[in-house]
């Protein structure tokens, strides 16, 4: 296996880390929502051991991150996932502390607590535009196309919901207000959906190339 080969399997890893982050993630919260109902005494064995779950889900997805560093020089996705990184690492560290010792969280520098969601927020855009990068590196200009979407929509819709929730657009009515806030919902799923299909395309195309090259280099 050539260098490149090596570097590309490990970002697909690392997307794999990702996609199971989010179907735990998933999981957890169709349980949570469901298993009340179903079977009470699963939904307190569940809720009990949450906190390790969650802890899981935040350590697995940002190795996940951590090994798509492993992506080619010559791209610009190398300064991308870093700076993804860098923006994650004060959430990162956040979580880990809420999960395991939340009184420590005061501890941390204001600035960072103040920023989290903003910083967050950042590590997502950026990350997209890993993603983009990475898509691009792969001749894969649709689904270049696809994360392009995917970030343009996930910022109309966060300034939709910043403007209505500071007033910028007056809901004067509740049922009016329920009916936009089942619609973003619903607008969230499917971007999510989207951003699911995209790693996941990502991942199958790094695994295909790889496989083609090698078979390339036998013959």
């Amino acid at each position: 296996m050539s260098a490149k080969q090596a570097s590309l399997t490990r970002v697909a890893l690392g997307l794999q880390f990702v996609l199971i982050g989010i179907a735990v993630m998933a999981l957890l919260v169709i349980a949570i929502l469901g298993l009340p109902r179903v079977n009470p005494a699963s939904a307190a064995f569940l809720l009990s051991h949450l906190p390790k779950i969650a802890l899981a889900v935040v350590v697995i997805s940002m190795a996940g991150k951590i090994l798509c560093l492993w992506v080619p020089e010559n791209t610009e996705a190398k300064i991308l996932i870093g700076i993804t990184i860098a923006f994650e690492i004060p959430g990162f560290l956040i979580n880990i502390l809420l999960l395991t010792s939340p009184l420590t969280v005061f501890q941390l520098p204001v600035w960072m607590i103040a920023n989290w969601p903003q910083l967050t927020a950042f590590a997502s855009v950026f990350f997209i535009l890993f993603l983009r990068s990475l898509a691009v590196y792969l001749n894969r200009d649709d689904l270049a196309k696809k994360a392009v979407i995917l970030l343009i929509t996930s910022f109309i819709i966060q300034g939709f919901s910043y403007a209505m929730l500071n007033g910028m657009i007056p809901v004067n009515a509740i049922e009016m207000l329920l009916i936009i806030g089942v619609v973003l919902i619903a607008v969230a799923v499917g971007l999510l959906m989207v951003y699911i299909r995209l790693l996941s395309y990502l991942r199958k195309e790094i695994l295909d190339q790889a496989s083609s090259d090698s078979n390339t280099i036998e013959n």
